[in-house]
Formats: structure tokens, C-alpha cells, sequence
């Protein structure tokens, strides 16, 4: 594996808690929400990488990091639809891109649709030498006064490092709410 992979993903999974959106008492995460925290890990990543964070660039992809001689280093997605659904098509448009040395796919995967998320993105992601980093935000449905509401509570962030031969390794799991992370400043007292 890469240096930059192992240090991407790395690197954001430890940034996921820092400036954290939601509080033990907020009920929803928002589309906007989700995006705006994602793209702050990232630009995190990418300032202590020592590279360049641009948006929205090269046929609208939603984030790319760059060395400081222009290389691209990772093309990224962010979807806040699961990647099983129908409409979902960041992987393959991931996939067609040429110039970076890997891609990231971030999204949520509600726990009874995960393995066919899963499927999907080893089913899409084909005939590259390029290594795939994905994040999934797992969760439960819940409804609240009849609104639907993604649940976190003992759920997980996982890492993925996928390569077209179809061969997937989850390389890192933890906690999505970092409350829920024992021995943190932001554990919950008992």
C-alpha cells in the first residue's frame, strides 16, 4: 500500500472527531452537515500532508488533493445517498478519472443495506491499477415524530482500501459519535 493511502486514511480518521457536528443532544445530521464536515477532515488531512485542497473542480468532482508541484494525489467523492442506490454513480465516474494516484469514496451504509453497498463499489470499481479509499458512515433508520433520521448511536466509521481484482480489505473501524469513544475527552460520564 501507497505511503499517501495509508497516511490518508489515516489522517482522516483521526480528524472525524475534531469540530464533531452534532452534540449528544442533536437528533439529525444534515446533507449539509455531513459534506461540510467531511470537506473540513479532508482539508485537514491535505494541510498536514503538506498538499493543496481544490473543490469542485475537474468535471464538478467534489474535492481534489494536489502536491505542491500540482500532481493530483486523490480524486474524492462525497454522497450522502448510500452507494446502493440506483442514482449513486461517483464510483464509476471515480473510476474513469486518470492522473491521480488513488481515489476516495466517502458515504453512509445503513446496516441492512451494507453488504450490497459494498458489493456495488467492488462491482464498479474495475479495470484500474489505482487503489479505491472508502468511508462509510454506518447507521440504523430511526423515525422520530414521523421524520426519518439516521441513527449513529454504537455504529461505526469504516475503512476500506478496494483494488479492481475485486479484493477488499477494512483496514480501520471506530466509532462514529465520539462520545461513544472510551477513554476520550468526549466519553459520556457514567
Amino acid at each position: 500500500m501507497k505511503r499517501n493511502v495509508k497516511n490518508f486514511y489515516f489522517l482522516f480518521n483521526f480528524l472525524w472527531y475534531k469540530d464533531f457536528p452534532l452534540t449528544e443532544n442533536t437528533s439529525k445530521w444534515g446533507r449539509t452537515d455531513f459534506t461540510a464536515h467531511v470537506m473540513r477532515c479532508i482539508r485537514s488531512c491535505a494541510d498536514l500532508m503538506g498538499y493543496h485542497t481544490y473543490h469542485e473542480k475537474h468535471d464538478k468532482i467534489d474535492a481534489i488533493i494536489e502536491d505542491g508541484k500540482g500532481n493530483e494525489i486523490t480524486f474524492i467523492e462525497c454522497e450522502s445517498d448510500e452507494p446502493s442506490n440506483p442514482s449513486v454513480d461517483e464510483i464509476r465516474k471515480l473510476n474513469k478519472l486518470e492522473g491521480d494516484e488513488f481515489s476516495t469514496f466517502i458515504s453512509y451504509s445503513r446496516d441492512d443495506h451494507h453488504k450490497e453497498n459494498i458489493k456495488k463499489i467492488r462491482r464498479e470499481w474495475t479495470n484500474t491499477k489505482k487503489q479505491l479509499i472508502v468511508f462509510l458512515v454506518r447507521y440504523a433508520p430511526k423515525y422520530i415524530n414521523r421524520n426519518y433520521v439516521r441513527d449513529f448511536t454504537k455504529h461505526c466509521l469504516e475503512t476500506y482500501v478496494i483494488q479492481s481484482n475485486n479484493y477488499k480489505k477494512r483496514v480501520h473501524s471506530q466509532r462514529v459519535l465520539p462520545w461513544e469513544v472510551v477513554g476520550t475527552k468526549w466519553q459520556r460520564p457514567k
